[in-house]
């Protein structure tokens, strides 16, 4: 997945969708966009990635407003080992803008 970056496709498209006034559609793209960034790194344990603000950038902001959420989610993973298996539990995104993505590591 590419970062959300001010050249990206899916920040033209969301350009083109602010012309017509469709907020909810935006929104998609964005919480779409980031919560594939985010599946790919977690399956990838790139922890790295996922704490660097500066590398996650502008998606980072435009998801996460505020960090009160992403944080646990680091919390966890933080406590997760390589060899441990991953499962997502949930990927679902609801009301258009918030990823209900939930996991589990098992311990190996």
């Amino acid at each position: 997945m590419v970062p959300y970056t001010a050249g990206s496709p899916a920040l033209r498209v969301v350009s083109v969708v602010l012309s017509h006034g469709s907020w909810r559609l935006v929104a998609t793209m964005i919480t779409l966009q980031f919560d594939a960034l985010f599946a790919s790194r977690l399956s990838e344990r790139d922890f790295a990635m996922l704490t660097n603000r500066n590398k996650l950038g502008s998606i980072l902001t435009a998801a996460h407003p505020t960090v009160d959420h992403y944080l646990p989610a680091l919390t966890i993973a933080g406590a997760s080992n390589q060899r441990g298996d991953l499962t997502f539990m949930t990927n679902a995104i609801d009301l258009g803008s918030v990823s209900m993505r939930s996991f589990v590591f098992h311990a190996a």
